[in-house]
């Protein structure tokens, strides 16, 4: 579990660039620094919007190295546990025990909840690329950080149910 490297393909490993793409030479950044960073905050985000996504096979890619999955497997396991938690929260104290802890090691039996949680990964990262790129046919940076702004309230809104007006 999270011990290989993982790859976002086709419009997927474009939304990844996007986000991570430097804004202008001014700000010298993008809203991300690496992948990892929209891997680790997709999936929840995806729950958050109810958006599932399937992968799309193209042939682009962007990948997270092997190696920083291994050194990141705490909290990707963590999140995942989570992500399980949270989909299943329905079922039974045992079985959702059994979906979240105890198939680290069985990558068949595991196969089917590693893709709801792909699926959310995937979901996660067409609703943050959408949010920021599309909404309102913004097309300068400054409209992107102002899609982000709403975003973000809009996020707050979703988990606490009230925005802070003093704020």
């Amino acid at each position: 579990m999270f011990d290989r490297e993982y790859a976002f393909y086709g419009k997927h490993a474009k939304m990844i660039e996007k986000l991570k793409a430097n804004l202008s030479d001014e700000i010298g950044r993008g809203f991300f620094e690496t992948t990892y960073d929209i891997y680790q905050v997709a999936p929840f985000i995806g729950w958050i919007y109810r958006r599932r996504s399937k992968i799309d096979k193209t042939e682009e890619t962007t990948k997270i190295f092997q190696g920083k999955m291994m050194t990141e497997k705490n909290d990707l396991v963590f999140n995942y546990r989570n992500m399980m938690a949270l989909h299943f929260g329905d079922r039974s104290t045992e079985e959702l025990m059994n979906i979240a802890f105890k198939l680290d090691y069985n990558d068949e039996a595991r196969k089917e909840y590693d893709e709801i949680y792909n699926s959310y990964v995937l979901g996660g990262l067409e609703e943050m690329y959408e949010q920021i790129f599309l909404k309102d046919g913004a097309s300068t940076t400054d409209e992107y950080i102002q899609n982000l702004y709403e975003f973000l309230e809009e996020l707050n809104m979703r988990l606490y149910g009230v925005m802070d007006e003093d704020e």
